[in-house]
């Protein structure tokens, strides 16, 4: 058995430098290619935390919430333009799997203006709505120079994180996730080192410390994933010739990288008018969300890290032609994150109240237990959250852009509704609920597009073969 398992990962971190996802087992290919994914984001996960108890352990509670309560508008803009490169990838992997350099190289070229561009608009908009918003989400008045000085060097720096992101997207769209993982892996280890040296070394830095540390270690990772790039990927490096601007494939990967965006904006919309109303609740309630927020993230990295390599796996096979396996590959996935949730919902009801107070270093039991019952209310509707990871980004990734939105508006608007009625009416059992309570209803709504979908996807192949 040891063996088995010792073979299992040596293959995994032994990856060859691309992957053709168009032949072989479609979950053994989604799992090798998922896994570094996981383990990286794990890593990411852990310096998040590590944040969380160098501010509660070195200053306290109400750094936390000045913490917390940026995070959402920080998450709008970074996850639109995070989600406008998982559409570039897709782009990228498509072509990939068609067979086609030429494509390969023009989507890469064609994605790197694009993020330029977009990277200029997001930062000058974040930056200069920044104190605004805060005062929107109805910051309370004694955390909220700590949380502007927070927020305003995360969204500056935005272009570290973004440029990452095309990085290893770009090596993800052909098949290999484990040069993101260690390069991933590396920046976690300068920005816990970096937190350390800023907060605790030089305390003067303060709350500003953690954002610097985090802006750094980005874009350290930034650079460490072009270089690779153009070191070990020509087929990823682009000419001259294909900067040549094809308006028509141009506007195709705009399309499907503000599909992208909009899919996780139109989402983090609503997860800012939570934040505001949340706020309104006072810092201990800021402070137990924020921790439980935290775990809840953890126990999604496999559900989220599943569904990002499937739609890797959905892009080359729909690139082939291969609908069967676009299939079969949403069904084994779907699968594998039933299990993962009743696993992590047994650890959760007995353990979430000791996560809480390492993690923290909180005494206050009003935090903790307040903590605990959002993760209690929560973990069990990952059997919804799975199929909606999945089902989301596989329909992005096989050409249908709208309905994945329609589920991000339906989220939006239950969030508004939760925000503005709900919470001031029923208080943090109306926070805990929201979500779960949207998942299952985005993945009712995502299960019947899909089945749809794939109903016309089957007659365009009958077509194709009767006119043969």
């Amino acid at each position: 058995m040891f063996e088995k398992i010792k073979t299992f990962f040596n293959q995994i971190f032994t990856q060859r430098r691309t992957v053709d996802m168009t032949v072989g087992s479609p979950l053994k290919l989604i799992l090798f290619f998922a896994i570094p994914m996981f383990v990286g984001n794990i890593f990411q996960q852990m310096y998040n935390i590590f944040d969380t108890m160098v501010a509660g352990y070195a200053l306290g509670d109400d750094v936390i919430a000045a913490i917390s309560s940026t995070t959402q508008f920080s998450f709008l803009i970074i996850g639109f333009a995070n989600g406008m490169n998982s559409g570039f990838g897709m782009m990228i992997a498509r072509a990939f799997g068609n067979k086609d350099p030429y494509k390969v190289k023009h989507t890469v070229a064609m994605a790197l203006l694009l993020n330029i561009v977009s990277t200029v608009i997001f930062t000058t908009l974040a930056v200069s709505m920044m104190r605004r918003m805060l005062v929107f989400l109805k910051t309370p008045a004694d955390i909220f120079q700590d949380a502007y000085a927070y927020a305003i060097i995360i969204v500056a720096g935005l272009c570290t994180n973004l440029f990452f992101n095309m990085g290893s997207g770009m090596m993800n769209a052909v098949g290999n996730s484990t040069k993101p993982l260690l390069f991933l892996i590396i920046s976690c280890f300068i920005n816990i080192s970096l937190d350390v040296l800023f907060v605790v070394v030089l305390p003067f830095f303060g709350v500003s410390g953690l954002a610097l540390a985090t802006v750094i270690a980005q874009g350290i990772s930034a650079v460490m994933c072009f270089v690779h790039v153009w070191k070990k990927y020509p087929e990823l490096v682009p000419g001259k010739e294909h900067f040549r601007i094809d308006w028509k494939y141009l506007l195709d990967m705009f399309g499907t990288g503000i599909s992208m965006g909009f899919t996780g904006s139109i989402y983090a919309i609503g997860s800012v008018a939570m934040q505001g109303s949340i706020n309104s609740l006072g810092k201990t309630y800021i402070t137990a969300n924020a921790d439980a927020r935290k775990l809840l993230s953890l126990g999604m990295q496999p559900l989220s890290t599943s569904a990002t390599a499937t739609a890797t796996f959905a892009s080359q096979n729909y690139g082939a032609g291969k609908y069967d396996r676009v299939t079969k590959g949403f069904r084994d996935v779907i699968l594998v994150g039933f299990a993962w949730t009743a696993v992590t919902t047994v650890f959760i009801y007995l353990c979430a109240p000791f996560m809480v107070r390492i993690m923290t270093g909180t005494d206050n039991l009003e935090i903790i237990s307040n903590a605990h019952l959002f993760l209690k209310l929560n973990y069990p509707f990952y059997l919804a959250l799975g199929p909606l990871f999945v089902l989301r980004m596989g329909l992005q990734a096989i050409g249908s852009r709208v309905m994945p939105v329609i589920s991000s508006m339906i989220e939006l608007f239950g969030k508004l509704v939760s925000a503005f009625w709900f919470v001031p009416t029923f208080g943090f059992v109306a926070v805990c609920l929201t979500e779960p309570v949207l998942w299952l209803a985005c993945a009712i709504w995502l299960a019947i597009a899909y089945m749809i979908y794939r109903r016309r996807l089957k007659l365009r192949v009958q077509q194709a073969q009767s006119a043969m």
